[in-house]
C-alpha cells in the first residue's frame, strides 16, 4: 500500500502479525486540523468485507468527526464494514463542538 488508506482488493486468506510499532505511516493531509499516525491492521475493497485501523492523534488533533483536547492525545480503533469500495467517507471539518462547519 503507498499511503494509509490504500485498500488491498480482499481481506487475507491467512492471520498477519504486526510487531509493535510497525506499519504506522502518517495520514492524509486533507481529513484532520493536523498531522496524526495511522496503521491499518485489516483492509480490503470487497463489498461487507471488514477493514480496521488504530489512529493516534496528538493534543489538539481533529479528524472529521473524531478529535481530542488541547491537552490530551487520543488513539482509537476503526472496524467498519466496505460499502461501495470503501470503508469511510469523510465529510468537512468539524468546529470544537462537533458539528460540520
Amino acid at each position: 500500500m503507498s499511503t494509509a488508506f490504500d485498500m488491498q482488493e480482499r481481506s487475507p486468506s491467512m492471520m498477519h502479525i504486526h510487531r509493535a510499532g510497525t506499519g504506522i505511516v502518517a495520514a492524509p493531509d486533507d481529513i484532520a486540523s493536523g498531522s496524526f499516525l495511522v496503521q491499518m491492521l485489516l483492509s480490503s475493497r470487497t463489498e461487507a468485507e471488514m477493514t480496521a485501523m488504530r489512529a493516534f492523534e496528538p493534543p489538539g488533533v481533529v479528524t472529521h468527526w473524531h478529535g481530542e483536547s488541547p491537552a490530551c492525545p487520543f488513539s482509537y480503533l476503526s472496524v467498519q464494514p466496505v460499502k461501495n469500495g470503501t470503508a469511510v467517507a469523510w465529510f468537512g471539518p468539524v468546529n470544537q463542538k462537533g458539528f460540520q462547519q
